[in-house]
């Protein structure tokens, strides 16, 4: 009995797998080209990863060579709550508490309606700042480099 069942198991495995991504489209965090630059543009850097599509998949900035430190920037809540910030001034003052080289602004993303990606705010609140230099833009997707300490103070 074992082995018929594990027959007709293996028979089946591929119907399984032929819909088990069948929406992946919808799941798809559109960070491809911020991967593909941190891997040829960084080694042994930094990263502050902003937005919960880049916090869910941020294992891409590492690197192959798993040489860059990488971190999503957040609040602590309560009962272990950890959330992004709502407020320009908190966002900049963890980025310099982390010394961090680049930083990397992803859009919002709802697991539970993953097809509505949102815009988040940390872009809007670096790209006027002097020392936050955008070195690529693709989509809701850009990353930083910090040339020096961001101004909590100059948010509006």
């Amino acid at each position: 009995l074992l082995v018929a069942v594990a027959a007709v198991g293996w028979e089946r495995h591929d119907d399984y797998l032929d819909s088990r991504y069948g929406r992946s489209d919808a799941f798809r965090f559109q960070i491809d080209d911020a991967v593909r630059w941190t891997q040829d543009n960084t080694g042994g850097d930094r990263i502050a990863v902003a937005g919960t599509s880049g916090g869910y998949s941020q294992y891409g900035f590492y690197r192959s060579e798993l040489d860059n430190y990488v971190q999503f920037v957040g609040r602590e809540g309560l009962g272990g709550d950890f959330r992004g910030f709502d407020k320009c001034a908190g966002f900049r003052r963890a980025i310099n508490r982390g010394s961090y080289d680049y930083v990397i602004t992803t859009p919002y993303l709802d697991l539970n309606n993953p097809i509505e990606i949102g815009a988040t705010p940390e872009r809007g609140w670096l790209i006027e700042d002097p020392f936050a230099e955008e070195v690529l833009r693709e989509g809701r997707v850009s990353i930083f480099r910090l040339t020096g300490r961001v101004s909590p103070a100059a948010c509006t």
